[in-house]
């Protein structure tokens, strides 16, 4: 009799901070059973025990901080900016029932990596982390919307000329990012090094006045991508 196959267990190691016991344990079991493996669950911030943040990881594995916490409280939310600015290898996501502007306000303002409804699928959650984990950029549909606006609102804010300024190259990543592709991805599509993406995605960020590449991949998709730099006021490439 044929036996099942059964599916590789992701390469992630998942950290859950949330005051709702009953979601931690809920999320830890079923994260468990899909083939993630949780290594903490924590009711708040200040819980977290980072000698757990720090623990060696196997190569090729990924360590994401999984959280909801009261946006509106300033202290939790600036413990948070504290932690994931001390822990900037790990992947962070903030989870919520409900997810709005404000929300991505405070979690990107926080320096998350990402936003995911806790009305998702367990399986579209997995897929979500894994993505993240990889390197690619999540943006569910239900949460575009809220993304986006802040996302668009935060670039117009962005000091100097109003009509950005983007070399061929740098729109070429922008490309890339908006498709979710990683920086080796990026790397081997464009015939350059990680490294050089890697400082092309730096700049691309301070640029367009956002944190992330998933923030910027948001930008991207809200302006516009074009064919040509020409069309976004091109600068030409340094030697």
């Amino acid at each position: 009799m044929a036996t099942e196959s059964r599916r590789a267990p992701d390469p992630i190691d998942a950290i859950i901070v949330d005051p709702d016991r009953l979601f931690r344990e809920a999320i830890a079991g079923t994260l468990g059973a899909a083939g993630l493996e949780v290594i903490g669950s924590f009711s708040r911030v200040a819980e977290v025990d980072e000698n757990l943040l720090g623990e060696p990881l196997p190569a090729g594995r990924t360590r994401v901080v999984i959280a909801d916490f009261p946006l509106s409280d300033e202290g939790e939310a600036a413990c948070w900016r504290e932690l994931v600015a001390r822990w900037a290898a790990l992947k962070f996501v903030y989870v919520s029932r409900q997810l709005a502007t404000a929300d991505f306000r405070g979690a990107f303002d926080a320096g998350f990596n990402a936003c995911l409804s806790k009305s998702l699928s367990i399986e579209a959650f997995r897929r979500c982390l894994v993505l993240l984990a990889s390197g690619r950029s999540v943006l569910r549909p239900a949460t575009a919307g809220p993304a986006l606006d802040y996302v668009a609102a935060r670039s117009q804010t962005a000091a100097g000329d109003p009509v950005l300024r983007f070399t061929r190259r740098e729109v070429s990543v922008l490309r890339h990012l908006a498709d979710g592709a990683s920086n080796k991805l990026i790397a081997r599509h464009l015939g350059i090094s990680e490294a050089t993406v890697k400082v092309k995605v730096r700049t691309l960020l301070r640029k367009i006045n956002v944190n992330n590449r998933t923030q910027a991949a948001t930008w991207a998709i809200r302006n516009g991508i074009p064919e040509h730099a020409e069309a976004m006021g091109s600068l030409p490439e340094r030697p």
